[in-house]
């Protein structure tokens, strides 16, 4: 929705939802072969120093 109008890609594939709104439709492939990044970036890899985790700090790392 822009300026409260809906809108889409009309050059993009679309289809109709139940309420009869247009939408861009997308298919999903497999990304394996994306997810492959150089090592030492910290990214995909299996390392016990990756930098990037999803781990929350716990509240005295927080208040550091």
């Amino acid at each position: 929705i822009v300026d409260n109008e809906w809108r889409f890609a009309p050059d993009q594939p679309t289809v109709r939802d139940e309420m009869g709104n247009i939408n861009n439709c997308i298919t999903v492939e497999d990304q394996t072969m994306y997810l492959h990044e150089e090592p030492c970036s910290g990214f995909f890899g299996d390392t016990p120093n990756n930098l990037y985790t999803q781990v929350l700090p716990d509240e005295i790392t927080l208040a550091k």
